[in-house]
Protein backbone atom coordinates (compact mmCIF):
# COMPACT_ATOMS: atom_id res chain seq x y z
CA UNK A 1 0.00 0.00 0.00
CA UNK A 2 3.11 2.62 0.69
CA UNK A 3 4.11 2.24 -2.37
CA UNK A 4 0.71 2.69 -4.20
CA UNK A 5 0.49 5.84 -2.24
CA UNK A 6 3.76 7.26 -3.23
CA UNK A 7 3.21 5.65 -7.20
CA UNK A 8 -0.19 7.97 -7.31
CA UNK A 9 1.79 10.77 -5.39
CA UNK A 10 4.56 10.92 -8.45
CA UNK A 11 1.53 10.58 -10.64
CA UNK A 12 -0.09 13.60 -9.70
CA UNK A 13 2.68 15.29 -9.04
CA UNK A 14 3.96 14.69 -12.66
CA UNK A 15 0.64 15.43 -14.21
CA UNK A 16 0.99 19.24 -12.18
CA UNK A 17 4.25 19.48 -13.75
CA UNK A 18 3.04 18.91 -16.84
CA UNK A 19 -0.04 21.27 -16.99
CA UNK A 20 2.21 24.50 -14.85
CA UNK A 21 4.43 24.10 -18.17
CA UNK A 22 1.83 23.92 -20.41
CA UNK A 23 0.24 26.90 -19.19
CA UNK A 24 3.29 28.75 -19.09
CA UNK A 25 3.92 27.99 -22.83
CA UNK A 26 0.68 29.47 -23.47
CA UNK A 27 1.23 32.60 -21.54
CA UNK A 28 4.77 32.49 -23.54
CA UNK A 29 3.01 32.12 -27.19
CA UNK A 30 0.11 34.89 -26.36
CA UNK A 31 2.60 37.38 -25.70
CA UNK A 32 4.42 36.98 -28.41
CA UNK A 33 1.52 36.85 -30.59
CA UNK A 34 0.30 40.08 -28.91
CA UNK A 35 3.80 41.78 -29.28
CA UNK A 36 4.57 40.63 -32.64
CA UNK A 37 1.02 41.61 -34.39
CA UNK A 38 1.79 45.09 -32.53
CA UNK A 39 5.32 45.39 -34.37
CA UNK A 40 3.66 43.87 -37.61
CA UNK A 41 0.55 44.05 -39.41
CA UNK A 42 -1.82 45.07 -36.11
CA UNK A 43 -4.93 44.64 -37.50
CA UNK A 44 -4.66 44.79 -40.98
CA UNK A 45 -5.82 40.99 -41.47
CA UNK A 46 -9.45 40.15 -39.96
CA UNK A 47 -8.29 36.87 -39.53
CA UNK A 48 -5.97 38.33 -36.74
CA UNK A 49 -8.10 41.73 -35.91
CA UNK A 50 -9.43 39.91 -32.97
CA UNK A 51 -6.53 39.19 -31.03
CA UNK A 52 -5.24 42.47 -31.66
CA UNK A 53 -8.13 44.33 -29.88
CA UNK A 54 -8.02 41.69 -27.16
CA UNK A 55 -4.26 42.06 -26.65
CA UNK A 56 -3.55 45.73 -25.65
CA UNK A 57 -0.71 46.75 -24.26
CA UNK A 58 -2.14 46.91 -20.52
CA UNK A 59 -3.43 43.35 -21.15
CA UNK A 60 -0.14 41.97 -22.52
CA UNK A 61 1.57 43.93 -19.15
CA UNK A 62 -0.73 41.95 -16.87
CA UNK A 63 0.04 38.73 -18.73
CA UNK A 64 3.67 39.00 -18.73
CA UNK A 65 3.68 39.74 -15.11
CA UNK A 66 1.56 36.73 -14.47
CA UNK A 67 4.33 35.04 -16.83
CA UNK A 68 6.91 36.58 -14.51
CA UNK A 69 5.45 35.13 -11.57
CA UNK A 70 5.33 31.71 -12.74
CA UNK A 71 8.86 31.28 -13.41
CA UNK A 72 9.64 32.84 -10.33
CA UNK A 73 7.83 29.49 -8.79
CA UNK A 74 8.70 26.93 -11.20
CA UNK A 75 11.65 27.45 -13.62
CA UNK A 76 15.11 28.44 -13.24
CA UNK A 77 16.52 31.60 -11.91
CA UNK A 78 17.43 32.47 -14.68
CA UNK A 79 14.39 31.94 -16.81
CA UNK A 80 12.81 34.42 -14.14
CA UNK A 81 14.98 37.24 -14.29
CA UNK A 82 14.51 36.85 -18.20
CA UNK A 83 11.29 37.49 -17.75
CA UNK A 84 11.62 40.61 -15.48
CA UNK A 85 13.49 42.24 -18.03
CA UNK A 86 10.73 41.45 -20.57
CA UNK A 87 8.18 42.48 -18.14
CA UNK A 88 10.31 45.98 -17.59
CA UNK A 89 9.89 46.83 -20.84
CA UNK A 90 6.33 46.05 -21.39
CA UNK A 91 5.68 48.02 -18.80
CA UNK A 92 7.83 51.58 -19.86
CA UNK A 93 6.52 50.58 -23.29
CA UNK A 94 2.44 50.57 -21.78
CA UNK A 95 2.98 53.33 -19.63
CA UNK A 96 4.70 55.22 -22.98
CA UNK A 97 2.07 54.67 -24.88
CA UNK A 98 -0.89 54.97 -22.62
CA UNK A 99 -0.24 58.21 -20.02
CA UNK A 100 0.30 61.85 -21.04
CA UNK A 101 1.50 65.14 -19.45
CA UNK A 102 0.06 68.23 -21.11
CA UNK A 103 -0.38 71.55 -19.73
CA UNK A 104 -3.70 73.21 -20.23
CA UNK A 105 -3.08 75.46 -23.13
CA UNK A 106 -5.78 79.00 -22.81
CA UNK A 107 -7.57 80.64 -25.43
CA UNK A 108 -9.47 84.45 -25.71
CA UNK A 109 -12.59 81.54 -26.74
CA UNK A 110 -12.89 77.98 -26.32
CA UNK A 111 -15.61 75.51 -25.68
CA UNK A 112 -15.92 72.49 -23.54
CA UNK A 113 -16.87 69.49 -25.18
CA UNK A 114 -17.91 66.20 -23.46
CA UNK A 115 -17.80 62.77 -25.57
CA UNK A 116 -19.31 59.72 -23.35
CA UNK A 117 -21.09 56.91 -24.39
CA UNK A 118 -23.84 56.25 -21.51
CA UNK A 119 -24.10 52.29 -22.41
CA UNK A 120 -27.73 53.01 -22.60
CA UNK A 121 -28.36 54.35 -19.07
CA UNK A 122 -28.97 50.68 -17.64
CA UNK A 123 -29.33 51.88 -14.76
CA UNK A 124 -32.13 53.85 -15.13
CA UNK A 125 -31.87 57.81 -16.54
CA UNK A 126 -31.46 59.03 -13.12
CA UNK A 127 -29.43 62.46 -11.19
CA UNK A 128 -26.43 60.80 -11.20
CA UNK A 129 -26.29 60.31 -15.34
CA UNK A 130 -27.23 64.12 -15.28
CA UNK A 131 -24.83 65.13 -13.02
CA UNK A 132 -21.83 63.53 -15.24
CA UNK A 133 -22.98 65.80 -17.96
CA UNK A 134 -23.73 69.14 -15.64
CA UNK A 135 -20.43 68.37 -13.70
CA UNK A 136 -18.40 69.54 -16.48
CA UNK A 137 -20.62 72.52 -17.75
CA UNK A 138 -19.71 71.68 -21.43
CA UNK A 139 -20.55 73.97 -24.29
CA UNK A 140 -21.53 70.72 -26.77
CA UNK A 141 -22.28 67.19 -25.37
CA UNK A 142 -21.98 63.97 -27.70
CA UNK A 143 -23.65 61.03 -25.81
CA UNK A 144 -23.60 57.50 -27.22
CA UNK A 145 -25.85 55.15 -27.04
CA UNK A 146 -28.14 56.95 -25.46
CA UNK A 147 -31.03 54.52 -26.06
CA UNK A 148 -34.29 54.47 -24.58
CA UNK A 149 -37.72 56.07 -26.31
CA UNK A 150 -36.83 59.11 -28.32
CA UNK A 151 -39.66 61.03 -26.28
CA UNK A 152 -38.31 59.31 -23.17
CA UNK A 153 -34.86 60.69 -23.79
CA UNK A 154 -36.32 64.72 -24.91
CA UNK A 155 -38.18 64.94 -22.05
CA UNK A 156 -35.38 63.69 -19.21
CA UNK A 157 -32.82 66.06 -20.91
CA UNK A 158 -35.16 68.54 -21.24
CA UNK A 159 -36.08 68.49 -16.88
CA UNK A 160 -32.60 67.80 -16.04
CA UNK A 161 -30.46 70.11 -18.68
CA UNK A 162 -32.86 72.66 -19.55
CA UNK A 163 -29.94 75.07 -21.12
CA UNK A 164 -29.20 72.99 -23.66
CA UNK A 165 -30.93 72.10 -26.95
CA UNK A 166 -31.16 69.13 -28.39
CA UNK A 167 -30.60 67.06 -31.63
CA UNK A 168 -31.31 63.21 -31.75
CA UNK A 169 -29.50 61.57 -34.24
CA UNK A 170 -30.13 57.67 -35.67
CA UNK A 171 -28.00 54.81 -33.77
CA UNK A 172 -29.31 55.88 -30.10
CA UNK A 173 -26.55 59.21 -30.62
CA UNK A 174 -27.27 62.94 -29.06
CA UNK A 175 -25.94 65.61 -29.19
CA UNK A 176 -27.05 68.60 -26.84
CA UNK A 177 -25.59 72.50 -27.18
CA UNK A 178 -25.44 74.73 -24.69
CA UNK A 179 -28.41 77.85 -25.75
CA UNK A 180 -25.46 80.68 -24.65
CA UNK A 181 -24.77 84.03 -26.84
CA UNK A 182 -22.67 83.61 -29.89
CA UNK A 183 -23.40 79.27 -30.33
CA UNK A 184 -26.63 78.40 -32.49
CA UNK A 185 -27.52 75.24 -33.70
CA UNK A 186 -28.34 74.43 -37.33
CA UNK A 187 -29.11 71.04 -39.13
CA UNK A 188 -28.62 67.75 -37.94
CA UNK A 189 -28.33 64.76 -40.62
CA UNK A 190 -27.79 61.10 -40.07
CA UNK A 191 -25.63 58.38 -42.43
CA UNK A 192 -24.65 55.09 -41.97
CA UNK A 193 -20.93 54.32 -42.17
CA UNK A 194 -21.12 51.11 -44.41
CA UNK A 195 -22.64 48.34 -42.81
CA UNK A 196 -20.06 49.24 -39.88
CA UNK A 197 -21.61 51.60 -37.90
CA UNK A 198 -23.73 55.14 -37.58
CA UNK A 199 -22.69 58.63 -37.59
CA UNK A 200 -24.57 62.10 -37.75
CA UNK A 201 -23.42 65.69 -38.43
CA UNK A 202 -24.34 68.67 -36.32
CA UNK A 203 -24.06 72.06 -38.00
CA UNK A 204 -23.34 74.59 -35.44
CA UNK A 205 -22.36 78.45 -35.82
CA UNK A 206 -19.62 79.80 -33.48
CA UNK A 207 -19.56 83.61 -33.65
CA UNK A 208 -20.56 82.99 -36.93
CA UNK A 209 -18.13 80.85 -37.86
CA UNK A 210 -19.37 77.14 -38.80
CA UNK A 211 -18.29 73.92 -36.98
CA UNK A 212 -19.48 70.48 -38.22
CA UNK A 213 -19.67 68.55 -35.07
CA UNK A 214 -19.42 64.49 -36.38
CA UNK A 215 -20.80 62.15 -33.62
CA UNK A 216 -19.74 58.31 -34.55
CA UNK A 217 -21.07 54.63 -33.15
CA UNK A 218 -18.58 52.16 -34.66
CA UNK A 219 -20.19 48.59 -34.08
CA UNK A 220 -18.43 46.82 -31.42
CA UNK A 221 -18.45 43.20 -32.95
CA UNK A 222 -14.75 41.90 -32.81
CA UNK A 223 -15.41 39.58 -35.71
CA UNK A 224 -16.06 42.74 -38.18
CA UNK A 225 -13.44 44.47 -39.88
CA UNK A 226 -13.23 48.19 -39.32
CA UNK A 227 -11.25 48.86 -42.76
CA UNK A 228 -14.84 49.90 -44.50
CA UNK A 229 -16.66 51.97 -41.72
CA UNK A 230 -12.98 53.98 -40.85
CA UNK A 231 -12.59 54.55 -44.64
CA UNK A 232 -16.33 55.47 -44.65
CA UNK A 233 -16.14 57.91 -42.39
CA UNK A 234 -12.84 59.81 -43.65
CA UNK A 235 -14.49 59.94 -47.02
CA UNK A 236 -17.22 61.93 -45.42
CA UNK A 237 -15.27 64.15 -43.04
CA UNK A 238 -12.73 65.11 -46.12
CA UNK A 239 -14.95 66.83 -47.95
CA UNK A 240 -15.93 68.86 -45.25
CA UNK A 241 -11.67 70.02 -45.13
CA UNK A 242 -12.39 73.48 -45.90
CA UNK A 243 -14.49 73.97 -42.16
CA UNK A 244 -13.74 73.41 -38.90
CA UNK A 245 -14.61 69.73 -38.12
CA UNK A 246 -15.01 68.13 -34.88
CA UNK A 247 -14.97 63.94 -35.27
CA UNK A 248 -16.03 62.25 -31.78
CA UNK A 249 -18.01 58.97 -30.38
CA UNK A 250 -17.22 55.06 -29.67
CA UNK A 251 -14.93 54.04 -32.26
CA UNK A 252 -14.86 50.81 -30.69
CA UNK A 253 -11.07 50.71 -32.07
CA UNK A 254 -8.24 51.72 -30.68
CA UNK A 255 -6.47 54.36 -32.39
CA UNK A 256 -2.81 52.22 -32.98
CA UNK A 257 -5.17 50.39 -35.90
CA UNK A 258 -3.96 50.21 -38.89
CA UNK A 259 -7.46 51.69 -40.29
CA UNK A 260 -7.20 54.85 -38.94
CA UNK A 261 -4.48 55.82 -41.88
CA UNK A 262 -6.96 57.20 -43.96
CA UNK A 263 -8.21 59.81 -40.94
CA UNK A 264 -5.23 60.66 -39.91
CA UNK A 265 -4.34 62.56 -43.32
CA UNK A 266 -6.41 65.70 -42.20
CA UNK A 267 -7.10 65.04 -38.80
CA UNK A 268 -5.28 64.84 -35.40
CA UNK A 269 -6.84 62.87 -32.05
CA UNK A 270 -7.44 64.81 -28.95
CA UNK A 271 -5.57 62.80 -26.81
CA UNK A 272 -2.45 61.72 -28.50
CA UNK A 273 -2.09 65.39 -29.02
CA UNK A 274 -2.78 67.69 -25.86
CA UNK A 275 -4.16 64.58 -23.32
CA UNK A 276 -3.48 64.51 -19.76
CA UNK A 277 -3.24 61.05 -17.98
CA UNK A 278 -4.32 57.69 -18.46
CA UNK A 279 -5.44 56.72 -22.40
CA UNK A 280 -7.70 53.83 -22.15
CA UNK A 281 -11.85 54.31 -21.81
CA UNK A 282 -13.09 51.05 -21.87
CA UNK A 283 -14.49 48.50 -19.73
CA UNK A 284 -14.46 50.77 -16.51
CA UNK A 285 -13.72 49.76 -13.86
CA UNK A 286 -10.16 48.93 -15.23
CA UNK A 287 -9.82 50.58 -18.74
CA UNK A 288 -7.81 48.39 -20.87
CA UNK A 289 -8.77 49.87 -24.37
CA UNK A 290 -8.25 53.62 -25.90
CA UNK A 291 -12.33 53.73 -27.65
CA UNK A 292 -13.34 56.75 -26.92
CA UNK A 293 -12.03 59.95 -29.20
CA UNK A 294 -12.06 62.77 -30.71
CA UNK A 295 -10.83 63.88 -34.00
CA UNK A 296 -10.15 67.45 -35.35
CA UNK A 297 -9.34 69.15 -38.86
CA UNK A 298 -6.71 72.04 -39.13
CA UNK A 299 -9.10 74.69 -38.39
CA UNK A 300 -9.24 73.56 -34.62
CA UNK A 301 -7.07 73.84 -32.63
CA UNK A 302 -6.96 71.47 -29.05
CA UNK A 303 -6.14 73.11 -25.91
CA UNK A 304 -6.75 70.05 -23.73
CA UNK A 305 -8.16 66.38 -23.31
CA UNK A 306 -8.76 64.58 -20.06
CA UNK A 307 -11.02 61.62 -18.85
CA UNK A 308 -13.53 61.41 -16.37
CA UNK A 309 -14.33 58.34 -13.89
CA UNK A 310 -18.01 57.07 -13.33
CA UNK A 311 -19.99 54.19 -12.08
CA UNK A 312 -22.77 55.12 -14.63
CA UNK A 313 -21.22 53.76 -17.63
CA UNK A 314 -18.59 51.13 -18.13
CA UNK A 315 -17.32 54.10 -20.57
CA UNK A 316 -14.98 56.99 -18.94
CA UNK A 317 -16.35 60.50 -20.49
CA UNK A 318 -14.08 62.54 -22.31
CA UNK A 319 -13.45 66.24 -21.78
CA UNK A 320 -11.97 68.33 -24.01
CA UNK A 321 -11.37 71.94 -24.96
CA UNK A 322 -11.25 73.51 -28.38
CA UNK A 323 -11.30 76.79 -30.04
CA UNK A 324 -10.73 77.59 -34.28
CA UNK A 325 -7.60 78.60 -35.34
CA UNK A 326 -7.56 81.83 -37.57
CA UNK A 327 -9.10 82.25 -40.71
CA UNK A 328 -6.76 81.80 -43.73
Amino acid sequence: MPDESADVLVTVQAQQRRAISQFLRSLTWLIAAGVLLRLTVRDALPVVAVLFYALPLPVLLGLATLRTGGAGLWQPRRSAWMWVGITSLLAVWCVTANYRRHVPETAPRSLRVLCWNAARAEGGWNDEVADVVRSEQPDIVALIEAGGWIEDLQEFWAAHCPEYEQVILDGAMLCLIRVRPGLSVGQGTSFPLSTGGSAGQVDILWDDAPLAVVLVDIKSNPLRHRADPLAALARYVDALADRPVMVLGDFNTPPESVHFRPLRVLHQEAFETVGDGYAPTWPLPIPVLHLDQVWTNRHVRLLHCIRRGTVQSDHRPVVAEITLTPSD
